[in-house]
């Protein structure tokens, strides 16, 4: 593994533009209304699009080996990440109300903007396939069994079923998906262009809505939110390099092991504020969830990159 520094770059783009967004927010460009709409558009459209997109680019072949061990691990990741925010509900005794939200943020993480991004600067262009697998994988399972999760800390009269989660647009994307991977269909090279061009909205408007969510609470608030610091070490430093010595004992390929880790030390989406508004649960929480993940980051990846090269 190699020095991280090119995913930094990354890092310092997201946060500028969640910095753009909170000044749109407090000008009133993007208030509570406006929010909502584009917020529908990201998750209804976008997404959408970034998720069917997404699969033309996975190659199975390429991989025989690594394909079917990272649908497994990714697998395992989701599941992992899901046990870790469950105890770390009960470690940092987070309100019941709270419970959802926090398990939520805990696996829907960035791993479409972040991930596949910093994997590929820190292991190089080897690891593509995998880390388009983990983010696919997490994709389908953050928004079924997440959402039923999230939705179910909602406020009543905004709840949604997991019916209805199962209506949204982003689940058939994700079927469609995995149908064009395991098939080998691939969309003409217009259409491929045209929804790939459309889901590259996904994380700018994403990242403008988080921002813009800040800007409508006490900036104050973001960061006194105590639990999200040690949440977020537990989460992605501590348990990252726990599994990564699991992982590595296990896997056939060790670049699957570091890829692991990389996915696991990755912050909270910053699709979770407007996932959380949409299902009535606390969005302004998921907002100061994804700023101080976003924040530790610079510290926590560089951390788990150095002690995984060093193990």
């Amino acid at each position: 593994m190699v020095s991280p520094l090119e995913a930094m770059g990354q890092m310092v783009g997201m946060l500028v533009i969640v910095a753009v967004g909170y000044v749109a927010g407090k000008l009133d460009y993007l208030d509570g209304h406006t929010i909502k709409h584009v917020s529908n558009l990201v998750i209804d459209i976008a997404m959408p699009c970034l998720v069917v997109s997404s699969a033309t680019e996975l190659d199975p072949s390429a991989a025989s080996t690594e394909v079917p061990w990272s649908f497994a691990l990714a697998t395992v990741l989701w599941f992992a990440l899901l046990g870790t925010c469950w105890l770390c509900n009960h470690l940092l005794r987070t309100p019941r109300e709270q419970h959802g939200l926090y398990l939520f943020a805990g696996t829907c993480t960035n791993t479409s903007f972040l991930g596949i991004p910093i994997a590929l600067a820190i292991l190089g262009q080897r690891s593509a396939v995998g880390a388009s697998i983990f983010d696919m994988v997490t994709t389908v399972f953050n928004f079924t069994i997440g959402f039923a999760i999230l939705s179910a800390s909602g406020k009543d009269g905004q709840k949604k079923s997991p019916l209805d989660i199962l209506k949204a647009p982003v689940v058939y994307a994700c079927l469609i998906a995995i149908a064009m991977f395991f098939t080998g269909w691939q969309l003409p090279a217009g259409a491929q262009s045209v929804l790939a061009s459309i889901g590259e909205i996904t994380s700018p408007l994403a990242m403008l809505v988080v921002g813009a969510l800040v800007a409508q609470a006490d900036l104050k608030s973001v960061f006194t939110e105590w639990r999200a610091y040690p949440f977020a070490i537990i989460r992605q430093l501590v348990m990252a390099v726990v599994l990564f010595l699991l992982v590595r004992a296990i896997s056939p390929e060790p670049i699957l092991a570091d890829l692991f880790a990389i996915m696991f030390a990755l912050p909270t989406g910053a699709i979770v504020p407007t996932f959380a508004d949409m299902c009535g649960a606390d969005s302004e929480l998921g907002a100061r969830n994804t700023v101080v993940s976003t924040l530790l980051s610079f510290v926590l990846i560089p951390t788990v990159v150095a002690i995984v090269g060093t193990l």
